[in-house]
């Protein structure tokens, strides 16, 4: 009897603890709200001006990198990516605006909490952007030391898939 008690508690234990990580994984489903359609307010609230979006296509093979074309005067003049940055229990969204030869015009997290605001500020801005995929790094402390490294390489990897996946995401160009 002894014996069933103690296998009883620990599988009751492992249960809980088992529980309680899946719970803690799916809390928020980071593919169900981030559409890159539900952010145009924000990225019209980026350092770059431009006169309508071109139109969001589903890319399916980028996974969950989202870009639309940004048009000035009829013309693409730069794309807004759309991904996430997974900030301890939740993900915060993360709009990158590229320019055609692939460098860093603007970002934003437009949900940053209080602590991880200053990531937004032009000081810490103004190390990446004009960057490309070679040179992209930003160097700052803003309230965790995982967000700054998780930005680092959402940059990076949104600059190799422009680059590396161009014949998909910008096939709408007119070429002259």
């Amino acid at each position: 009897m002894k014996k069933f008690n103690k296998h009883f508690i620990l599988s009751i234990l492992f249960l809980f603890f088992t529980l309680n990580t899946y719970s803690y994984r799916v809390k928020e489903s980071p593919t169900e709200r981030f559409k890159i359609e539900n952010f145009k307010d924000e990225i019209k609230k980026t350092n770059f001006k431009f006169d309508e979006f071109g139109k969001a296509k589903d890319y399916g093979i980028l996974g969950y990198y989202n870009f639309v074309p940004l048009k000035s005067n009829g013309k693409i003049s730069a794309y807004a990516c759309l991904t996430h940055l997974k900030v301890y229990d939740r993900h915060e969204p993360f709009i990158v605006i590229v320019s055609l030869d692939g460098k860093i015009i603007d970002y934003s997290i437009p949900e940053a909490k209080k602590k991880h605001f200053p990531l937004n500020s032009d000081n810490v801005k103004k190390m990446v952007i004009g960057k490309d995929k070679n040179n992209v790094k930003m160097d700052a402390v803003a309230g965790s030391t995982f967000h700054v490294p998780a930005i680092n390489a959402e940059l990076k990897n949104i600059l190799n898939i422009f680059e590396y996946r161009k014949e998909i995401i910008r096939k709408d160009e007119v070429k002259v």
